[in-house]
């Protein structure tokens, strides 16, 4: 018997796909003239607007069959696909509509953008899609002291990311530019932190399980920092678009910061599809941690030194 389109492996096979060229696009420099061939214009590459297109459409047709056998427990599930498929087409759509009005160069800038709401409405299907899963529907690990080790490590990691976060930014609250002033940047930090130090506590565990060669429950309680820390990076990356779109005009344009965001909560989501397709496999979902958790770094602090962020890049203020 063939597999559905929609199951996870098929899931994750395009999510891999999407993962790569969205880190080769965080590798090379994004500009409009010169560079390499097509790669230096990744949203006009057809093969990375065609893997977008069909993850859109494999997360709408995922939504669509939970919702055909409705059940309480699909909430999250059938929000978060839902909430992706419509902001990847409104979004897409939105910058095609406004790479049209800057090719005509007549100053129409300003004018409204019909799916700018739409995007709206996809963000805040995924953002409730994330909460439901963090109150909910996260796994959490067996055991007290299981759960107090991750709880109390959580905590460590998350005050040890957020001073190193607050400590190298500093010097920019004395004289903070305009779009740190934003009322949703304070959130969008304090959650990322959250996800970084649920998401590093990931690795550790994996690191173990590699050193030890296995364990089910070391792999238990991966999946449980992973299933919440994925919720947690997705309601950070949400809440980075709303400030973007205060700061900069628009939710999101493919900057070197942002594309390294995208392609870490790809590898995490890859991780997820990988375990429900391949449960015995924990190997490959192992290594799939350390690829991610590499990219939560480039993406945390690596960026600032890669050749596609110089000059190129609003997330650099110095």
């Amino acid at each position: 018997m063939k597999r559905p389109l929609i199951s996870p492996g098929a899931a994750a096979l395009s999510l891999a796909f999407a993962a790569a060229l969205t880190i080769l696009m965080g590798l090379i420099p994004q500009v409009e003239e010169g560079g390499v061939p097509w790669l230096s214009r990744m949203t006009r590459f057809w093969p990375f607007i065609l893997v977008w297109a069909w993850v859109a459409a494999l997360s709408l047709m995922a939504a669509v069959k939970r919702l055909l056998r409705w059940k309480l427990k699909e909430i999250p599930f059938v929000l978060n696909h839902l909430g992706v498929a419509v902001t990847i087409v409104a979004v897409t759509l939105s910058n095609a509509g406004m790479q049209r009005l800057h090719s005509a160069d007549q100053g129409l800038e300003m004018l409204v953008d019909p799916w700018r709401a739409w995007v709206t409405v996809g963000i805040c299907i995924m953002m409730a899609g994330a909460l439901c899963q963090i109150l909910f529907m996260a796994p959490r690990p067996s055991g007290r002291r299981s759960f107090l080790w991750t709880a109390v490590c959580a905590a460590l990691l998350c005050v040890a990311f957020l001073g190193i976060t607050l400590s190298a930014t500093g010097p920019l609250f004395d004289n903070p530019n305009p779009e740190l002033r934003s009322p949703w940047f304070a959130p969008h930090v304090i959650v990322y932190m959250i996800a970084y130090a649920l998401l590093a506590a990931a690795t550790v565990t994996a690191v173990y399980m590699l050193v030890r060669n296995g364990g089910a429950k070391a792999l238990s309680l991966t999946d449980s920092l992973v299933f919440t820390g994925l919720a947690f990076l997705t309601v950070g990356m949400l809440l980075g678009a709303f400030w973007a779109r205060e700061a900069w005009g628009s939710y999101w344009a493919w900057d070197p910061k942002e594309t390294w965001a995208a392609a870490t909560w790809l590898c995490y989501l890859l991780y997820v599809h990988l375990r429900k397709a391949r449960p015995g496999d924990w190997k490959a979902a192992c290594c799939i941690l350390l690829a991610g958790f590499v990219c939560l770094q480039i993406c945390w602090w690596g960026v600032n030194y890669l050749p596609s962020a110089k000059g190129h890049s609003v997330h650099t203020y110095n």
